[in-house]
C-alpha cells in the first residue's frame, strides 16, 4: 500500500502544473499539499508559481479562518530563495504579506531570500552554509537547457551547447556555457556534461541535473535525478539512466540545476 500511495504521490507532484489550474486544487486537504510540497519530485514552472497558487490556497474562504495554523504550516515549505527579485518584490507587496494570520512568516522568509541573494556569492569568503532544501532548486522547468525528441536518432553523439546561469544564486542572465552529449543504448540512457570557464565561480560549478521524461500531452511519466556533482576544468558530471517507459516517452527535458553550497 506504501509504494501504491508513493507512486500516486509522485506522479501528482510531477504534473503539479496541471494540478494547480483545477478548481478542486482551493479545496486539497492541508496534509495532502503538506506532502506534495515536500516532494523531492516535484515539477514545475518556478517557485513563484508554486508560491502563487499556495496564496490561492491560503485565500479562499473555506480556509480564511485557519490562516495562521495553515501559513505556520505550509509557507515554510515555499522555497523563497529561489525566487528571481521581480518575484519577491511580488510576494512583499502582495496580500499575505499585511494579512495578519501570515505576514510575519512572509516578512522573514523575504528577509533570508534577500540574505541568501547577498551572501551566498561569497559564501566561500564568509564561512556561510546554505545547503539546506529550502535555498536548493526543485526541478523547474524554467531551469531547462535543452529538450531532446528521444526518437530522433540524430542526437546521439551530438554535442549540444547549453547555457545556465553562473553560481547559485537564481539571475535571468544565462552566460555560463555547457556542452552536452548523449548516448543510447536500448532503453539506457547516458549524458556528460561539461563546462565551460564562463560557467565556473572560483573554478568550480556544483549542480546537479534532471531529466523530465513525457508523453505527446506533455504528461510527465517519469524524472531521473544525478548525483551532485562539484565540476571543474577536469571534472564532469556523468549520468546513466533506464527509460522504463520508453514506448510513451517522447519528449526528455534536460535541466541544469546550480546548487550552493
Amino acid at each position: 500500500m506504501g509504494e501504491l500511495i508513493d507512486s500516486c504521490t509522485k506522479t501528482i507532484s510531477w504534473n503539479m502544473e496541471q494540478l494547480i489550474v483545477l478548481p478542486e486544487w482551493l479545496n486539497m486537504d492541508i496534509d495532502f499539499l503538506s506532502d506534495i510540497l515536500s516532494d523531492p519530485h516535484l515539477v514545475i514552472s518556478n517557485e513563484y508559481t508554486l508560491y502563487h497558487a499556495l496564496e490561492r490556497w491560503l485565500l479562499h474562504e473555506s480556509h480564511l479562518l485557519d490562516m495562521e495554523t495553515n501559513a505556520k504550516k505550509l509557507l515554510p515549505l515555499i522555497r523563497f530563495p529561489q525566487m528571481m527579485v521581480h518575484q519577491l518584490y511580488k510576494v512583499e507587496t502582495g496580500v499575505l504579506a499585511t494579512h495578519e494570520g501570515s505576514k510575519d512568516l512572509i516578512h522573514k522568509f523575504i528577509n533570508l531570500a534577500y540574505r541568501f541573494r547577498s551572501l551566498c556569492p561569497s559564501q566561500a569568503d564568509l564561512d556561510i552554509s546554505f545547503n539546506s532544501d529550502f535555498y536548493h532548486p526543485r526541478n523547474y522547468k524554467d531551469l531547462t537547457v535543452d529538450n531532446v525528441r528521444m526518437q530522433n536518432t540524430l542526437r546521439f553523439g551530438i554535442q549540444v551547447d547549453v547555457r545556465t546561469y553562473v553560481g547559485p544564486v537564481p539571475c535571468a542572465q544565462r552566460e555560463g556555457e555547457w556542452k552536452i552529449t548523449y548516448r543510447k543504448s536500448n532503453d539506457c540512457w547516458t549524458l556528460h556534461v561539461y563546462c565551460h570557464e564562463s560557467a565556473l565561480v572560483n573554478g568550480e560549478a556544483r549542480i546537479q541535473a534532471a531529466l523530465v521524461i513525457s508523453d505527446d500531452e506533455e504528461r510527465v511519466l517519469q524524472v531521473e535525478t544525478s548525483d551532485v556533482t562539484v565540476c571543474s576544468r577536469s571534472n564532469h558530471l556523468t549520468m546513466v539512466t533506464n527509460m522504463p517507459c520508453s514506448n510513451e516517452a517522447k519528449l526528455m527535458t534536460v535541466l541544469i540545476k546550480p546548487l550552493p553550497n
